[in-house]
This record gives structure tokens, sequence and C-alpha cells, in this order.
């Protein structure tokens, strides 16, 4: 038996120990106030209570208890699940993070971004992240094109638009807003060797002739050419992901899980953004 179990086993035997031994207590007073001291009676009562108490306990070891234990541990697994992806949080949207988001960003050198559309998000954290480049940080955008009509017809049915025109005005209208941003802040790079297992939160721009070259500073915007099955934030050793609904009716029920860099998650995210990333042409 591992020190977890144990620890579960004997967390819920001192917790019906003490139940049982509650009730025992509070009967056995209730039966002395009820009796006038008459001390023949009390014993019997007591006795009495003695007996249907083992008679309780009994079925709460064969019922209740095993039942508790195996809810016990089902709970520890899943909190170590969690601790092995450094999950910090689950939300019912993103909104709820809006105060971390800021903090993030404003502790960040570099964000990545994936996502359909984003325009109040932008909104809301336009002044940290116009903050972060001013100050020589780097954004990373990925994003579908408003003219790809082949993916404007996938992402009507994972999106609650009415048409492939709404799917379309959405995506141009936070696409012209982070080609605002590049335009204040437009990428700079520098040449560099980078091994082809380089980090995957490396920042690396692939030059036309084949060569790579780091991404310093300011924003680059890339051309996502297939359904995401997640959006996605990175702010420094943060993460934000909510994941997409395969059904459209059922959109609104999406989780958003926040976590840290120390854990699967983040490897798996960072991973699949940069090789997306790498493989996307740049918007002009």
């Amino acid at each position: 038996m591992s020190l977890r179990h144990a620890l579960a086993i004997l967390r819920t035997n001192i917790a019906m120990v003490a139940l049982i031994l509650g009730a025992l207590a509070a009967g056995s007073l209730f039966v002395l106030l009820s009796t006038d001291f008459h001390w023949n009676e009390v014993l019997l009562a007591f006795g009495t209570g003695l007996i249907a108490v083992a008679a309780l306990s009994i079925a709460l070891e064969v019922f209740l208890r095993r039942r508790l234990t195996e809810e016990v541990l089902s709970a520890v697994d899943i909190r170590e699940g969690a601790a092995r992806a450094d999950i910090k949080d689950f939300l019912s949207g993103t909104s709820e993070y809006i105060d971390g988001f800021a903090t993030a960003i404003k502790a960040s050198r570099d964000v990545d971004i994936m996502f359909v559309s984003a325009q109040r998000w932008l909104e809301n954290h336009w002044t940290e992240l116009l903050e972060l480049l001013r100050t020589g940080g780097r954004v990373r955008v990925l994003i579908p094109s408003p003219d790809d009509q082949p993916l404007l017809d996938q992402l009507l049915t994972r999106f609650e638009y009415p048409t492939t025109e709404g799917v379309a005005r959405v995506i141009a209208t936070t696409l012209d807003s982070v080609k605002s941003l590049r335009a204040k802040y437009p990428p700079e790079t520098q040449e560099g060797h980078f091994p082809d297992t380089a980090a995957a939160n490396e920042q690396v721009v692939l030059t036309e002739d084949g060569g790579k070259h780091e991404l310093i500073r300011g924003v680059s915007i890339r051309r996502l050419s297939v359904v995401p099955s997640y959006s996605l934030y990175r702010m420094g050793k943060v993460a934000v992901m909510r994941v997409h609904e395969v059904r459209k009716e059922r959109a609104d029920e999406t989780p958003v899980i926040v976590f840290g860099d120390s854990g699967t998650l983040w490897k798996f995210v960072t991973t699949d953004f940069t090789t997306l990333f790498d493989a996307a042409p740049e918007y002009p």
C-alpha cells in the first residue's frame, strides 16, 4: 500500500471514530439528563447505545467507509494529475481571468497568441501589450485569414456565427487590430544558428533562403491554415488554453485551463504553437 493510500484510509478512520464518539457522548448526555441520574437506567441506556453504535459502525465499515475511501483516493489522483500538468485553475470563460491576463502580460517579455477572433481580449489588454512592446518585448500571433473560404466553411460548423461572412468579419476586425499593433512595433530579427530541436518557446523566424532568424522584438503575425482545436494565450511562463467544442450548439460550455511552464500541458501547447507558426506565412 502506498503512503498516499495509507493516509487516505487513516483520515477516513479518524473521521469515523470522531463521528461515533461524538454521537455516543451526545446520546449518553441526553439519557442522563432525562433519567434524573438513575444510574441503573443510565447504564442500561449506555449499553443499549453501545450495541447500536457497534451495529452502525459495522454498517458504515461495509458500505460507507469503503466508498468514501474510493472517492478520496480518486480526488487525490485528480490532484496529482493536475500537479503533473502544472494546472493552476479551471474556468468557464476567459473573462474570469481578465486580471490574471493583465498581471501575466506585465510580468512577461514575450507573448504567443493563437485564436480565431479575440477583439474583446485585445481591447481589454491593449495597454499591457503596448507597454510590453514599448519596452522591447515580442508578440507572435497565429490567426486565420478572412479570405480563406474553405477554412471559413469549417469554422462555421464550430462557432456561433450564422454565415461565413460573419466569421470573416470578426476575423478581419481582429486581424486589423493586430496589424495596427505591428505597424507601431514591426518585427525585428537577428541572425543566428539554431538547431532543429530548438526549444519550443524560442522566437524563431524562417527567412526566404531557409535560414533562421530570432525574433527579438516587435509583432509577427502568421496565417493559420487549419481549424484550431483550442485558443492559446501564452504570456511568459503562464498560459491560458480555451478548448473548442466540436459541436457548435455547445460552444459556450468549453473549458478554460490556466497552467504554468513546468508540466506536460505546457510542452504540448508550446511545441504545437511553434510547429504551426514556423510553417505559416507572414501576413503582408
